[in-house]
């Protein structure tokens, strides 16, 4: 009985309570009644959990935050007035230059918007500023260019025309006649430090020796370091890596074999000399060689250069595009007018496609005396 008592107590109140709590359930959670139950409730939600979301322009897409970036060569130098420049930020490849032509542009229309990319691109970046002065030259006198932008655009693809324009920049800044005769003082410059090292290492090696000999036999001493361990020691007391490593291997070994074993510190000097006075002073890379093979500066250096870079254009784009007769062969004519103007010549020095094919005929002779057996 009191079991039975208990059930119907409890089933009583769960029969109050239900009413409320099925109020209560209603309200917080709506009820669906299979595919026509409304579904604008679930809807607000979305929207609303959407307007808590924080403003469109604070959430962004990776492409958005993160800008494309052109290749660039890793910067360790900046361009100087003379001399070639050093691993420099190169300009976007080719293949993504944001240039859109259009089919009724010309061929200057087309060369000189590729020319003002390249400078937008310096002046964003500053640097080159060098060649950013050869683009304003060339823009200014787009005339005296237009046979050369038609035979570029006619003759060539646009990749291989805009490797002809970046290389009479970059030929044009660094290798103009200032540069050639710089580079030209360099060398007799090295010819002649060569020659003074060799002949003061041989003297100091000498006075090194003298006074080793007084004062084993005069009776004084100087207290100078005999061992050239320890001169390597006193050099490398600055650098790290010497001190970290080397030093203590090197010192055992000081400490091993005494000085008979070592070379004095003379002949250590005596070598320096010798290695100078078996230098042989040569260009360093095909540009170099090309603008200082004359015995004198002239506009000819000029030439041999520009043409050597185009050989080596030629070479690099034809591995690039995978066919070997892409050839970056200019007329007598776009050559001349292409010189006179990136080299701003005066009047006077201007040359024509006469004098070119002339440099043409004497570099191929050259050539052949160089190659012939007799020569």
């Amino acid at each position: 009985m009191a079991l039975t008592r208990r059930v119907g107590v409890l089933t009583a109140a769960l029969g109050v309570l239900y009413p409320v709590f099925g109020a209560v359930v209603k309200d917080v959670c709506p009820v669906r009644s299979g595919m026509n139950s409304d579904s604008t409730g679930s809807n607000r939600r979305l929207a609303a959990e959407h307007a808590r979301q924080p403003p469109s322009d604070s959430v962004r897409p990776l492409s958005s935050t993160v800008p494309f970036e052109p290749w660039i060569n890793p910067p360790s130098g900046t361009d100087s007035e003379l001399g070639r420049p050093h691993a420099v930020p190169s300009p976007p490849p080719e293949n993504d230059m944001p240039i859109m032509n259009d089919e009724n542009d010309t061929p200057t229309m087309r060369c000189e918007r590729a020319l003002k990319v390249d400078r937008d691109y310096n002046v964003e970046h500053e640097i080159l500023p060098s060649e950013n002065r050869i683009i304003d030259r060339m823009l200014a006198r787009r005339i005296a260019l237009q046979d050369l932008y038609t035979e570029l655009v006619r003759t060539f693809e646009p990749l291989a025309w805009k490797r002809v324009l970046s290389t009479l920049l970059y030929t044009a800044a660094h290798w103009g006649p200032e540069a050639t005769a710089h580079a030209r003082a360099a060398h007799g410059r090295l010819l002649g430090l060569n020659t003074q090292i060799a002949n003061r290492a041989h003297a100091l090696a000498a006075l090194l020796e003298e006074r080793v000999e007084l004062c084993e036999r005069s009776g004084y001493a100087t207290g100078c370091e005999y061992h050239i361990v320890r001169h390597l020691h006193r050099a490398g007391a600055s650098e790290g890596h010497y001190m970290s490593f080397m030093k203590p291997q090197l010192e055992t070994l000081r400490r091993e074999y005494d000085l008979k074993y070592w070379p004095a510190v003379a002949d250590v000097v005596r070598s320096v000399g010798v290695d100078s006075e078996s230098l042989t002073v040569r260009p360093s890379d095909p540009l170099t060689e090309a603008g200082t093979r004359s015995p004198k500066s002239s506009r000819r250096d000029y030439l041999r250069t520009l043409l050597e870079a185009l050989k080596e254009e030629s070479e690099g784009l034809s591995d690039r595009v995978g066919r070997a007769s892409e050839q970056l062969r200019l007329s007598d004519a776009a050559l001349a007018s292409a010189v006179n103007v990136v080299l701003d010549l005066d009047f006077e020095d201007l040359i024509d496609a006469a004098y070119v094919k002339r440099f043409r005929q004497s570099e191929a002779e050259h050539g052949r005396r160089r190659l012939s057996p007799t020569a």
